[in-house]
């Protein structure tokens, strides 16, 4: 990045647990951006293998990722049509 654009930044909120979660998996020295990348990157490489098993199986298969809503349970997968 250049200029200023490598120093915009913004906030998220995260219960304590989340944090605690997120603590125990980076390494040493790493900020909480960077590995909010690399899961990212870690995601996209899951979803196009899931991707690319449906297409082999003749059908493509979407991947969505557990949504915490209020009380931090996750939904319930939905079927994709």
């Amino acid at each position: 990045m250049v200029g200023n654009q490598a120093r915009k930044r913004t906030s998220i909120g995260v219960s304590r647990q989340t944090k605690a979660n997120l603590d125990s998996i980076k390494h040493a020295g790493q900020s909480y951006s960077g590995l909010i990348q690399e899961l990212l990157e870690f995601w996209k490489a899951k979803k196009g293998e899931y991707q690319t098993r449906g297409r082999e199986k003749g059908r493509i298969e979407e991947h969505r990722p557990k949504i915490y809503g209020l009380g931090g349970k996750a939904s319930e997968p939905r079927e994709v049509s």
